[in-house]
């Protein structure tokens, strides 16, 4: 046992390059929260708001297997207590009171106090029990594809796939008060050393939510709504140590890797919500003393004992509402009987039932037998830029483009406000500058559709307008935002412009030292880049995809099919990909400098290397390949590569446009 300790930071140190160092999770968690806040304001002015939720909003990254959202109505206010009616004006808000279920605790009826003008709401209404009751099964029902028209409907939400990430988006209710069936949970922290005061007072104030799933089997099944605390939920993670959360890591991975029970149907017995829950109990009663790197498995072995006592009883409480046994539709008789065997099982082994966890094998063995092998969780600064920068990309504001006008400028008026905030750190600095880069350049996309309409003259000045704020976005964003200004000059006839700007975007991403999506030098990175501000490493040394919406479709009349047929709403076009076919374009009447660049695009897709794409990002980039190609007279070559093209991950599934090139390219093959 007294190498318990050194093997335990082993793990630690595992996971953290699995999972994150304490930095890199903090700057997950700060980028999601600014992309929120900036978010929140123009979300508002729609009539709604969303929230990240789940593992990705945590602080998992990759570690998350999918994104989760949460979407309700600002007008709708849910309320359990007629008193706190007073508090909102009813010709402006919609009132919901929520009747708790006392034989199933958790659950609650929805009764419509007040006339409600939301179309979904509307036809979700059933009578029962003399009054208006908003039915959860229907508003699943009629709200189930309003994120994606391809959605199913899983549980509570609809889900699906958008841009090769699996998703939950929930449509519910907020109650903005703390409901009174929790009120134990309040009073149970405040007399606990967890989690501290300051966030049981901010979970008391920022009350819960109402999902659309009824409790299993009730009679009232189709009527009831499940109560969720994930807003809560998430200030108890983010209060959690490094060492807490790398516990909760280990809890998943377990789950993932070891712990594949089933029951009849197929369906697991465990999810990772079971293993959170058991943590929080474990850190609350103060099982563990000390959290620390050389503790990992100390706590995680007290977490698989609490969850093997609580699989034993049949009984798994809900942190929040205690009376709510988890466990009471999904582990009980043979299946609780299964999962009791498996649980004994592993715990006969000890500790060493982690060796069955193939993702920290390795290490593990390594620390059992070499006493002396070195643990490091070395945050260095290519890693923790990486990381930033990718996070960034990943929250960019891409829904911009469903907003109106007044929205969009709410939005940048707030990120303009937030970036003037004092004392803001590199991080934020930099995260807000790419949020108002990205909404300057969604905001060129709204005026300019919007000009269609004006005289010579007015439409002159808005050129000039979209021009001004497009050279400002590529300025404060990433280096490869300046292909945005190019395909801008390309589509209102400024070639030799926009040629010029090519110049400067092929000498400047074309550096080995560049990072990508894709790939990145590590060494050369550093080399070039150390000591640089985190403002100068993105404007010089970040190329992302370039997210070509349906309000853009104006830019570039050649990609107009496949952004039209995306089933993701846009396409994502490699950085150097588009910028090869900007060359092909705007050297029309340079045969040679097309050929150079077609050149160069038939090699880079050819290559085994991946340092310009990817394997998602080969679908549009073998497209490409084919349009230049019949751009250039190769009706025959593009033939190859729309028929290379259907052969890709389809991550836009653009079939329809790749079946239609095809066709036209044989057409112009016969023709030849």
């Amino acid at each position: 046992m007294d190498q318990v300790p050194r093997i335990s930071e082993a793990v630690y140190s595992c996971m953290c390059h699995k999972v994150g160092t304490p930095t890199v999770i903090s700057i997950r968690r700060e980028v999601s929260d600014i992309a929120e806040t900036i978010k929140t304001p123009s979300g508002m002015r729609r009539g709604g708001r969303t929230i990240v939720s789940g593992s990705s909003r945590e602080g998992f990254g990759t570690m998350a297997s999918d994104l989760d959202f949460m979407n309700w109505p600002i007008d709708h206010q849910v309320i359990w207590d007629l008193d706190q009616a007073d508090k909102y004006d009813t010709e402006r808000c919609t009132l919901i009171l929520m009747e708790c279920s006392e034989e199933r605790p958790g659950f609650a009826l929805l009764q419509l106090l007040t006339p409600t003008n939301d179309h979904h709401v509307r036809r979700s209404c059933v009578r029962l029990n003399d009054g208006i009751y908003v039915s959860s099964a229907k508003y699943r029902e009629y709200t189930g594809s309003l994120f994606r028209q391809d959605s199913t409907v899983h549980g509570p939400s609809e889900s699906g796939r958008d841009a090769g990430q699996d998703y939950d988006f929930v449509h519910c209710f907020s109650c903005k008060s703390w409901p009174v069936i929790a009120f134990s949970f309040i009073l149970r922290c405040q007399s606990q050393n967890w989690p501290p005061k300051h966030i049981v007072r901010d979970i008391n104030n920022s009350g819960c939510h109402v999902v659309p799933v009824g409790f299993k089997g009730s009679p009232q099944e189709d009527c009831e709504w499940r109560i969720s605390f994930s807003v809560a939920e998430y200030k108890l993670v983010s209060c959690m140590n490094h060492t807490q959360f790398m516990c909760y890591g280990l809890l998943k991975l377990f789950l993932k890797e070891v712990l594949t029970v089933e029951d009849t149907n197929g369906q697991p017995l465990l999810c990772s919500y079971f293993m959170k829950t058991v943590l929080f109990w474990v850190i609350q009663n103060n099982t563990v003393k000390n959290w620390n790197p050389s503790s990992l498995l100390s706590g995680f072995w007290l977490c698989f004992k609490c969850l093997l006592s609580f699989v034993y009883h049949g009984y798994l409480p809900n942190f929040f509402i205690t009376k709510n046994n988890m466990f009471i539709t999904k582990v009980f008789g043979h299946s609780q009987q299964l999962l009791c065997d498996r649980l004994l099982e592993l715990y006969n082994l000890g500790i060493a039932c982690l060796l069955h966890c193939h993702s920290i094998r390795e290490s593990l063995t390594r620390a059992i037998y070499y006493r002396q092998c070195v643990i490091s969780t070395n945050e260095s600064e290519f890693r923790i830029d990486y990381e930033l920068f990718n996070e960034i990309n990943k929250y960019d504001i891409t829904e911009m483009s469903c907003l109106n006008s007044v929205q969009i400028f709410t939005a940048l008026h707030f990120a303009i406000r937030f970036s003037r905030v004092p004392d803001l750190s590199p991080r934020q600095g930099v995260t807000i500058r790419k949020y108002v880069s990205s909404i300057l350049r969604h905001t060129v996309y709204h005026i300019y559709n919007t000009s269609s309409n004006l005289n010579n003259k007015s439409r002159l000045k808005i050129i000039r307008t979209c021009l001004k704020m497009l050279k400002v976005s590529a300025e404060i964003g990433f280096s490869s935002d300046r292909i945005y200004l190019v395909l801008f000059l390309y589509s209102i006839g400024k070639d030799i412009d926009a040629i010029q700007e090519i110049k400067m975007i092929k000498r400047l991403i074309t550096q080995p030292f560049v990072m990508t999506g894709y790939s990145v030098d590590e060494a050369r990175y550093f080399e070039n880049v150390r000591g640089l501000s985190l403002n100068e490493k993105m404007r010089i040394a970040v190329a992302m995809d370039i997210r070509l919406p349906q309000n853009a479709l104006y830019m570039i009349k050649e990609l107009e099919l496949e952004i039209r047929v995306s089933k993701i709403g846009f396409i994502l076009v490699p950085p150097y990909i588009m910028t090869l076919m900007l060359i092909v374009l705007c050297y029309r009447g340079n045969p040679n400098k097309q050929q150079e660049a077609l050149s160069e695009l038939f090699s880079i897709l050819h290559s085994e290397e991946q340092r310009y794409i990817d394997s998602l990002s080969a679908e549009i980039s073998w497209q490409i390949l084919g349009i230049c190609q019949q751009i250039c007279g190769d009706h025959q070559g593009a033939l190859l590569s729309y028929q290379t093209s259907l052969k890709q991950v389809p991550l836009h599934k653009i079939q329809e446009a790749t079946y239609y090139r095809i066709q036209d390219a044989q057409q112009n093959v016969s023709f030849s």
